[in-house]
């Protein structure tokens, strides 16, 4: 994605560019022949790298480097599940750590959903939902449209559809378990 103000870089979608895409981004917007530049609001970009710790430890060294080479307007903001791989960076830039979703505040937003698309979704199946999901936001709101799709007028005591994560999960764990001709 991208806008006057930022772009979003999935980084597992680069196949081994990595490296040299984000040092363009970076590059792009700091050359060292205009010194007349003026970093402001306007001309500030913001770059977004997702699954960042799928970098090597070389791109990660490298893009640190050129991140203190052009200590300009850009604003980097690495994504990733597993900070220990960005050791390089932690030293040098603030880590703001997003912490998982408690239970209670998914099933808040599910039921906020619910309001503002205008379904009635009982609070305990809000709380099913919920507690199906391993704190994951994305799958609860997946299993309540999914739930809902299937069956439009929600009870207390339905069975949940949880999309097709769980199922191919379930179909791989068969797999492994009993490889034979019949599985």
């Amino acid at each position: 994605m991208v806008s006057t103000q930022h772009i979003e870089v999935n980084l597992s979608e680069l196949k081994g560019y990595e490296k040299h895409i984000i040092v363009e981004l970076i590059e792009e917007n700091n050359s060292e022949s205009d010194k007349a530049f003026q970093c402001n609001q306007e001309s500030c970009k913001i770059i977004i790298l997702y699954e960042a710790d799928k970098l090597s430890t070389d791109a990660v060294i490298y893009i640190t480097w050129v991140l203190e080479r052009y200590k300009g307007c850009n604003k980097v903001f690495f994504c990733c599940s597993d900070i220990s791989k960005l050791l390089p960076v932690n030293s040098l830039y603030t880590i703001v750590q997003l912490l998982e979703p408690s239970n209670g505040e998914i099933a808040e937003v599910l039921e906020f959903i619910a309001k503002q698309e205008g379904i009635q979704l009982p609070y305990q199946l809000a709380v099913k939902i919920d507690n199906g999901t391993k704190n994951n936001l994305r799958q609860a709101i997946r299993s309540f449209e999914a739930t809902w799709q299937f069956n439009s007028s929600l009870k207390e005591d339905q069975d949940i559809k949880t999309g097709w994560e769980y199922k191919i999960e379930k179909l791989a764990k068969n797999i492994i378990e009993e490889q034979s001709p019949k599985q």
